[in-house]
């Protein structure tokens, strides 16, 4: 018996002659010997001279075998087979793939607050105010204004003149005197909210003014002086358009000097500005878009 290596060849097939034992026969063989045989094998026998040669084909290789029986051929070919398989190397699983994890995703940064959006404006308001003579009077004031344009917080200042005249102060006795007060008026309002059409403002008042007076102030006939005065107001404010503005306030005003008309001959004093004043205003206020 002789064993020979042929080149390779692609079958998968039992091809015997009629006087060799059939395929059930050479499987039989194979299974005694191994556990899990193969299914991809091909076997092909032919007759010749001196007995029968048979091709034996498995993952790629061919070996041929030569024996005068055809019994002991299958045999062989079945022997061969199954100790190619038992030299061989199992193959090996393929790898489990694993679900990769997706990427740490980068957290998401927090949006940068929006730039605060302003508005310039300009406005006229009537007021009546106490405390600075005897009698309610009414002030006329100008003031140009800038306010954060956006929802929420808004706080908002305005710089503004006002003036109001006294007319006469009546005495309790002979002679009169009149008074007049010009200034500026400087108003923070830190307070500020915008909610819908209506604003909210809680602010604080710096008042500088000159007050000047006919008659008596302290020992002059016509004299003038220096109004210092700190308030603080409290607002509401509706807007029918995105440009105008209607507001109500009212304030609170404390001197920090409190002055004094009196007459001499005999010597009298007619009025005393009040510790604490008040001032209720009505705006109209126009907003640049």
């Amino acid at each position: 018996m002789a064993l020979v290596l042929w080149p390779a060849v692609a079958t998968a097939d039992y091809v015997v002659p009629a006087a060799c034992p059939p395929r059930e026969t050479f499987v039989a063989a194979v299974r005694a010997r191994v556990q899990v045989p193969p299914t991809d094998w091909s076997v092909r026998v032919e007759r010749i001279e001196e007995g029968y040669v048979g091709e034996l084909s498995w993952r790629g290789r061919t070996r041929r075998i030569e024996t005068e029986a055809c019994e002991a051929l299958v045999e062989a070919l079945a022997l061969s087979l199954t100790l190619q398989v038992a030299a061989a190397p199992s193959p090996e699983p393929p790898p489990t793939s694993l679900p990769s994890a997706p990427p740490p995703s980068a957290a998401p940064q927090p949006e940068p607050p929006a730039p605060w959006r302003w508005q310039l404006g300009a406005g006229v308001s009537g007021a009546v105010v106490s405390g600075r003579t005897p009698s309610v009077r009414p002030e006329v004031e100008v003031a140009v204004s800038v306010r954060r344009a956006d929802e929420g917080y808004a706080p908002a200042a305005s710089l503004g003149v006002f003036a109001f005249g006294s007319g006469e102060l009546v005495t309790e006795g002979p002679g009169t005197a009149s008074l007049r007060m010009f200034g500026g008026r400087l108003r923070l309002c830190p307070g500020g909210w915008r909610l819908a059409a209506f604003t909210f403002l809680g602010c604080a008042d710096v008042e500088l003014a000159r007050v000047e007076a006919d008659g008596r102030l302290d020992t002059a006939e016509r004299a003038r002086t220096t109004w210092f005065a700190l308030g603080a107001d409290l607002g509401v404010g509706w807007r029918p358009l995105p440009v105008l503005e209607v507001a109500l306030s009212g304030a609170a005003v404390a001197p920090l000097s409190r002055y004094r008309v009196k007459f001499e001959a005999p010597e009298r004093v007619i009025y005393t500005a009040a510790s604490v004043g008040m001032r209720g205003a009505l705006s109209l206020t126009a907003w640049l878009p």
